[in-house]
């Protein structure tokens, strides 16, 4: 027959030491990134040489309201000035002046106005820069009419 040893005063807290930072070690690992937020365009091909061309985003992730929008220099894309942007008539009688960055009433999504009139043909990557974060995107850019 096997006889088990008995453990010591220190023994006994030498284990339960042990055990009780096994937990300790655990909270203390990394928390796991984010997932990245993707930005999903409609329409995905949009024409060269236009000072106001209308995209819609569809954020995977809430990044608060868009603030900005950041392509590289060589793609020649950039937000269109409020002055190049229609004017539409509000039903109300006012006459607020539109904005290239729209928020949608729902959701995360948003209305943007590119101006394209120096944009280089091909795919172009993109990002919206919001309140609480950033996502990226991309847009193919056609050749001009």
């Amino acid at each position: 027959m096997k006889t088990v040893p008995r453990l010591g005063p220190v023994a006994l807290a030498a284990g339960l030491a042990l055990v009780t930072a096994a937990p300790l070690q655990a909270q203390d690992a990394p928390v796991q990134a984010q997932a990245q937020c993707v930005a999903t365009v409609t329409p995905t091909e949009v024409p060269a040489g236009e000072v106001a061309q209308r995209i819609m985003v569809s954020l995977s992730e809430p990044i608060g309201n868009v603030t900005g929008f950041e392509a590289g220099e060589e793609t020649g894309l950039t937000i269109t000035a409020p002055a190049d942007l229609p004017r539409v008539p509000l039903a109300a009688g006012g006459d607020e002046p539109p904005t290239p960055i729209q928020m949608a009433n729902e959701g995360n999504g948003a209305t943007i106005w590119l101006n394209t009139a120096d944009a280089e043909p091909g795919e172009h990557e993109f990002s919206l820069v919001g309140a609480d974060g950033e996502c990226r995107g991309s847009l193919t850019v056609a050749a001009g009419r």
